[in-house]
């Protein structure tokens, strides 16, 4: 069996723009951004290579999976084809305000 396809979904895609256009306009550069990106790209991949690599959310059982990437959480999904990332999240905000990963 070879590895699953990791998709990013329009939500989760809109939130790591989010904050990679948040820090180039801090910053007044670039520079953080990109290296931001190489890091979530890098956990996708080890992601791909272990699909039960992040936390289950919910059940131990659960296909519903969170990596914690520093200030950040990535949830992602583990289905029978693809490996779908579902949200992006910065601890720093609000929790309460968190969307449910399962209905991205």
């Amino acid at each position: 069996m070879g590895k699953k396809k990791v998709i990013w979904s329009q939500s989760a895609s809109k939130d790591l723009d989010k904050f990679l256009d948040f820090y180039e306009e801090r910053n007044g550069n670039a520079v953080f951004s990109k290296r931001l990106l190489q890091e979530f790209k890098k956990l996708a991949r080890l992601v791909q290579q272990n699909n039960f690599m992040g936390r289950p959310v919910g059940t131990k059982d659960s296909m519903l999976r969170v990596f914690v990437l520093g200030n950040y959480l990535m949830f992602y999904e583990v289905k029978t084809e693809i490996i779908e990332i579902k949200l992006v999240w910065d601890n720093r905000q609000n929790p309460s305000e968190i969307p449910d990963p399962k209905k991205r």
